[in-house]
């Protein structure tokens, strides 16, 4: 059987949140774990906020939480770690790892491309157990096609994403 180049294979490239990942799910979770250490609603949405908008509306849980300990709005990040270092495979859209297991069989080159603060997209990425379906991960802070060049995409490639601007 005739194996292409890995740079001249059918490609295909896969965002994370809100394409394999249900991020809206794991926001919910997120903020009952912020209730049970005694966050009010509005606290958390306002703190969420806050964060989302001086990070470039990327987030990671626990910056955020480290931030809520100094200004003493949590009094412990023992939930939060426990919560991260937990399986986030039920926060995967129905059916991903299947459909990634199938593009794999089917030969094709399967690239992770995802936006967000990189330490949080790492624990989501591993708490998945999506690493192993991937020729390669990136994780970028804006832009994602400024890192194309750097995967070695073909021309024809295509794209799984949730923005319809980020994938023209």
């Amino acid at each position: 059987c005739y194996n292409p180049p890995m740079q001249k294979r059918k490609t295909v490239i896969f965002d994370l949140d809100h394409t394999l990942f249900d991020t809206t799910k794991l926001k919910r979770e997120m903020f009952r774990i912020f209730r049970e250490c005694g966050l009010k609603e509005e606290e958390i949405k306002a703190s969420f906020e806050s964060f989302i908008t001086a990070h470039d509306g990327n987030y990671d849980m626990l910056a955020h939480c480290e931030e809520l300990l100094r200004g003493k709005k949590l009094s412990s990040l023992e939930k939060i770690e426990v919560f991260l270092a937990s399986s986030f495979e039920k926060h995967l859209i129905s059916d991903a790892k299947k459909i990634l297991q199938i593009l794999r069989e089917r030969g094709y080159r399967l690239l992770l491309l995802t936006i967000g603060i990189e330490r949080f997209q790492k624990t989501k990425i591993a708490q998945t157990g999506l690493a192993p379906f991937f020729d390669d991960v990136r994780i970028v802070s804006k832009h994602k096609e400024n890192i194309l060049g750097k995967m070695n995409v073909p021309e024809k490639s295509y794209f799984v994403n949730d923005h319809k601007e980020e994938t023209e």
